[in-house]
């Protein structure tokens, strides 16, 4: 009786055993999860397949229509934006305009060498005491001596127009603002033109400055010693600068004017250009 007990409990140990490894290599089975599916039909008849394809298409251009529709509302921001910036850079601008025709004082000084080199005398030197010259070179501006006159000159800005360019966003603009715009930038190219041609009669006064005048203790004044010759050179570069600065002084006058038709509301070339006209005269 005990032999025979004794191999059923090893058979008893043995199954055990092998419950508990069957148990451990049982990889552990985690829960299913839960997956949706779009519903799926038989399509049996031509009718089913011509309402599947409709739903479709229908549900596409739904899609499509929503992308246009969000797109369009940001081409929309954008064109507001655009706009905005636009016509604050011209109120900016004109401010800067207006500072700038304070330079058209310069002229004086210009005008007043002519006249002392009107009627030089033929022969020898002679000594002609004139104001200070109001030419820098490297800036056209006001030399800071002259305790009325203070003339300024400032470049006005077209950052936003150009930042739009070359983004790409000028096609946010109807046709004709945009053609508008493309007209101020090309008249600030001219004004700049002007601006330089100043800046070289002003630097060419310098020079001979540099070379016939000395400045007297007041400051206020120098002392040009010149022949006959010499007077006519610095006579020819100061009617050089005076044509220069009535260039650029129309120029700016014109953009002036310009920036303010902008800052009235013109949303065209024609509107401007009757606003122009119309001051002109």
């Amino acid at each position: 009786m005990a032999d025979r007990a004794e191999p059923e409990m090893s058979q008893g140990i043995k199954a055990e055993s092998l419950a508990e490894a069957e148990a451990l290599s049982t990889p552990e089975i985690s829960a299913p999860m839960f997956d949706v599916h779009a519903p799926h039909t038989t399509v049996h008849t031509w009718k089913d397949f011509f309402v599947h394809i409709a739903t479709i298409t229908i549900g596409l251009l739904i899609a499509i229509a929503l992308e246009q529709c969000v797109e369009s509302l940001h081409h929309i921001h954008q064109r507001h934006q655009l706009q905005h910036d636009l016509l604050e850079e011209a109120k900016r601008n004109g401010d800067i305009l207006r500072t700038d025709l304070g330079l058209e004082s310069q002229a004086a000084w210009f005008r007043g060498v002519l006249a002392a080199t009107k009627s030089f005398p033929a022969g020898g030197q002679t000594t002609v005491n004139l104001p200070s010259t109001p030419c820098i070179p490297g800036t056209v501006g006001a030399n800071g001596v002259d305790p009325v006159v203070r003339t300024k000159y400032f470049a006005p800005s077209d950052a936003v127009w150009a930042t739009a360019r070359d983004a790409g966003l000028i096609i946010r603009l109807p046709v004709e603002e945009a053609r508008m715009y493309a007209r101020l930038a090309h008249n600030y190219a001219l004004q700049e033109a002007a601006r330089d041609r100043f800046l070289a009669a002003c630097e060419r006064i310098d020079a001979l400055h540099t070379r016939y005048a000395t400045t007297l203790p007041d400051k206020t004044e120098d002392s040009w010693i010149m022949n006959e010759e010499q007077a006519k050179e610095v006579a020819d570069a100061a009617a050089a600068a005076d044509t220069a600065l009535r260039g650029l002084m129309w120029r700016t006058r014109w953009n002036l004017n310009f920036e303010e038709g902008i800052v009235r509301g013109a949303r065209n070339y024609d509107e401007v250009l009757i606003t122009l006209a119309g001051q002109n005269h």
